[in-house]
C-alpha cells in the first residue's frame, strides 16, 4: 500500500463494502420503487379498461352470462361497486369467470388484490374467486389461491413468485344463465427488473472491483 498511495482506496474491505451497498440499493429499489398497485382511479367511470393498462395485458375471457364473452368496466362507488381505494374499482362485465393477464414487463411477482360481489348484479354474483399463477405460459403445477367472495371488501393476498401470467377465475352464481359478477381493486405487483439506480450502484461496485484488481496487478 505505501508503493502506491492511491491503492489503499481500493482494498478488500472497501470493495466488499461497495457491493454490500450496491445489493442493498437493488433491494431497496425492488421493495418500495417497482410495486405497482392497478386501482382504475385514472380511468373515467363506466369506461373499459383498455387492453394495455396498469403495466399490464388483458385478456378479458370467456364464461360470461349467457355464454358470452366480457370485458372490465370501470365503476365507483356511485355505481355501487365496493371500493378498496376511491374513487373506482373494476367489474367483469357479463360475469366472466376467467379473465387471463399478462404483464409488460415479462416477469414479476404477483401479490393479488381486493375483491366484493357486486351489488348491482347480487343474483349472478361470483360466490367464490381465485387465481392461478403461471411462471411459464404451460406451467404443469401453477399457483393456486381461492376464497369465499362475500359484499365486504377482502384482501386475496398471494406471493405468486417469478410469474409471467395470472388468470383470474370466478365461480359462475346461482342464476343457471351463468355467470359470476365480481368487483376487483388494488390488484398489485413487482416487475423482476432491476431499477437503473440498482444498475448504477451494482455497475459502481463492480468497477472499484475490476480496478482494484488492475492496481494489484500492476504494482
Amino acid at each position: 500500500i505505501a508503493a502506491y498511495p492511491g491503492r489503499a482506496m481500493f482494498t478488500r474491505p472497501t470493495t466488499l463494502l461497495l457491493i454490500c451497498l450496491a445489493v442493498l440499493a437493488a433491494a431497496g429499489a425492488r421493495a418500495d420503487a417497482s410495486l405497482v398497485v392497478v386501482g382504475f382511479d385514472d380511468l373515467p367511470a363506466l369506461t373499459q379498461v383498455p387492453t394495455h393498462y396498469g403495466g399490464i395485458i388483458w385478456d378479458m375471457g370467456t364464461g360470461g352470462f349467457m355464454g358470452r364473452d366480457g370485458h372490465a368496466t370501470v365503476k365507483s362507488a356511485a355505481d355501487g361497486a365496493a371500493i378498496k381505494s376511491p374513487p373506482n374499482a373494476m367489474v367483469n362485465e357479463w360475469g366472466v369467470t376467467r379473465i387471463v393477464i399478462r404483464f409488460e414487463a415479462g416477469v414479476v411477482d404477483f401479490h393479488g388484490a381486493f375483491f366484493a360481489k357486486d351489488t348491482a348484479f347480487l343474483q349472478q354474483a361470483a360466490p367464490f374467486v381465485g387465481f392461478v399463477g403461471f411462471r411459464t405460459e404451460d406451467d404443469p403445477v401453477p399457483y393456486l389461491a381461492a376464497m369465499a367472495n362475500s359484499e365486504k371488501l377482502a384482501n386475496l393476498a398471494v406471493d405468486f413468485r417469478g410469474v409471467v401470467k395470472v388468470q383470474i377465475t370466478a365461480a359462475a352464481g346461482p342464476s343457471p344463465l351463468g355467470g359470476g359478477y365480481y368487483n376487483m381493486d388494488d390488484l398489485s405487483y413487482t416487475p423482476l427488473i432491476p431499477e437503473p439506480t440498482s444498475l448504477v450502484a451494482l455497475g459502481g461496485a463492480m468497477a472499484s472491483l475490476a480496478l482494484r484488481r488492475r492496481l494489484t496487478r500492476t504494482v
